[in-house]
């Protein structure tokens, strides 16, 4: 017999439950507590990835039995040691419809990333915030090809990582356009690179709010470059957020 219970009754009690063998149990009792279970259970999912966890979870998708948990995905987590685990799992986030923020971190040091074969983000419709953090790209245009397929709902970027310097032939290559009118906030680490990445596709990352996450071997505390940014974004930019690893730097930023 099914329960009577109210849906908000329900989420109360899944709300208690803490720990998953107890929302394992709630989601076999009845039909009503299966779809709120599972929501509990898969919102928030963070991957280790590695050549067979990848197939694993294509096989999970494409199954009948597993296929339903992707649609409660809201949080994706993405750890990987070789990139190429990664550019497996980008065909597979398509299931992934309901995905709000996506995040990929390296395990260690990687190889450089290229990306060319990844399909677009923009199948992603609901994604709000992407974090790209640590991560090696090799090319310039790479970077940028991330960018341009992200759909329009993005607030929040979280930047860090290097691009790899580039000659001054490919320097001149002109840069995709890069359109992302909503975006609320950008955090970003101003070093290995990404400034000057940010200088060649014409400062075209704009938000109000500008968050400078800076590291404790960073050489240059402020670099020049981030004044141009500054003057670039003109009276776009209401809020500058800056965060320093040591006091040099600190000192450095009070005398400008």
């Amino acid at each position: 017999m099914q329960p009577r219970l109210p849906p908000e009754i329900i989420d109360c009690i899944i709300d208690v439950l803490v720990d998953k063998p107890a929302l394992l149990i709630c989601s076999s009792v009845a039909r009503t507590w299966v779809a709120r279970s599972r929501h509990h259970l898969f919102c928030s999912l963070h991957l280790r990835l590695t050549r067979s966890r990848v197939l694993r979870l294509k096989y999970l998708i494409e199954s009948a039995h597993g296929s339903g948990f992707v649609a409660h995905v809201n949080h994706l987590h993405l750890v990987y040691a070789d990139s190429a685990h990664l550019v497996e799992l980008w065909h597979l986030l398509s299931h992934f419809t309901r995905l709000q923020s996506l995040s990929m971190v390296p395990a260690g040091q990687t190889d450089a990333m290229r990306l060319a074969d990844m399909p677009p983000l923009i199948q992603l419709p609901l994604l709000t915030d992407l974090r790209v953090t640590k991560v090696r790209f090799r090319w310039y245009t790479d970077l940028a090809m991330v960018l341009t397929r992200v759909g329009a709902c993005l607030r929040v970027l979280h930047l860090s990582g290097s691009v790899e310097s580039v000659s001054k032939y490919r320097r001149k290559i002109k840069p995709p356009k890069i359109t992302l009118p909503n975006l609320e906030c950008l955090r970003i680490a101003p070093s290995g690179g990404l400034l000057d990445w940010l200088k060649w596709n014409g400062w075209a990352l704009r938000a109000p709010r500008v968050e400078l996450i800076f590291g404790k071997d960073d050489e240059e505390a402020i670099p020049s470059l981030l004044w141009d940014y500054f003057d670039a974004l003109g009276a776009r930019l209401t809020y500058v957020v800056f965060s320093f690893d040591n006091e040099r730097q600190l000192g450095e930023c009070e005398q400008h």
